[in-house]
């Protein structure tokens, strides 16, 4: 079902957290309420003050983050996997376990358009920049599909995947001509031609464990993946080689990932309800703090750098604001 009709803003912001570069000791934020299900996705509007969290019974809820206010709501039926948008946010795409993605148009607030096709749970997405061209992959095999958002047509298949897409991960490189995958079943990245559907690299993820949770830079140039022994590793896809890595202490599962707009910094999140905070330019940890009651099932970071967002297994929705 589709609501079309702007819900009434309602006050449900409990706090402010002030979080720098610099990272104060004091965690404070906002409480974003509204959720029944533990929260499976989140993603900022490419503008910054709007974010967008979807859940296990299938909802979609739509944020104020400066205000803390609920502003819209839709429900599809089905568990939400991911959701991406248009890098003109124009688009919102999102897959779930009804082996669908769909796309909305922000402006008119209306389904544009049902991807269909896949043979199991869509457990990614992705849309270009210019709001053309869509990724999905299909959990049961790794598939990768190129879809025209304009007429909804599949475009062609990307294969090479090597079983379901756990850890899975999607993006089209800024010149939109190319396109990453990644797969923490097969502990592979590929880069692939859009032009002519075939793959042109395919780079190794070096992970003793099984990869969990994986992220892509903006430019498409890094890798950062995380696996169930504690491990994080950021690789470089140009020279295909590794830049950095970490290890929690605890040897907590990295059931999450999300990267600082400017590329400084990494969040990661384990089941206990635990974020960290990850240098890359310093290499080491320099924040651990435990953010949610239950496990920290999804990050984002907004684009401006301003926002952290942090959604839990239990419904739980936290903004921590960054300085």
């Amino acid at each position: 079902m589709r609501n079309k009709r702007v819900l009434t803003l309602i006050l449900i912001a409990i706090g402010v957290m002030f979080l720098s570069h610099q990272l104060s000791a004091k965690e404070e934020f906002i409480l974003l309420k509204g959720h029944k299900g533990g929260i499976t996705a989140i993603a900022f509007f490419p503008q910054g003050r709007h974010a967008v969290s979807g859940d296990k019974t299938g909802d979609i809820r739509f944020w104020d983050v400066e205000e803390g206010k609920e502003i819209y709501r839709i429900s599809s039926g089905s568990r939400i996997n991911y959701i991406s948008f248009s890098g003109d946010g124009r688009f919102m795409i999102y897959g779930s376990t009804d082996r669908t993605a769909r796309i909305w148009h922000m402006k008119t607030g209306q389904e544009l358009k049902t991807l269909r096709g896949h043979g199991g749970s869509v457990t990614c997405v992705a849309i270009s920049r210019s709001g053309d061209l869509a990724l999905t992959m299909d959990y049961q095999d790794g598939t990768v599909r190129l879809w025209d958002v304009d007429s909804g047509r599949k475009i062609g298949e990307l294969k090479g995947h090597r079983g379901g897409a756990l850890g899975a991960a999607l993006a089209f490189l800024p010149d939109e001509r190319h396109a990453l995958s990644g797969s923490g079943m097969d502990k592979t990245v590929k880069i692939w031609d859009i032009k002519s559907l075939q793959s042109k690299a395919t780079i190794s993820l070096r992970h003793k464990g099984i990869i969990l949770s994986m992220i892509f830079s903006p430019d498409g140039r890094y890798c950062i993946s995380g696996d169930d022994m504690g491990e994080i590793k950021v690789w470089d896809l140009v020279t295909k080689g590794g830049v950095v890595s970490f290890e929690d202490e605890n040897e907590a599962p990295i059931v999450a990932l999300a990267l600082h707009p400017d590329g400084s910094l990494i969040a990661s999140g384990d089941p206990d309800g635990v974020i960290t905070l990850w240098s890359i330019r310093e290499r080491r940890m320099v924040k651990r703090f435990q953010a949610l009651k239950d496990e920290v099932s999804a990050l984002a970071f907004s684009p401006d750098g301003r926002y952290l967002a942090s959604g839990s297994e239990d419904g739980s929705l936290k903004v921590w604001r960054m300085r």
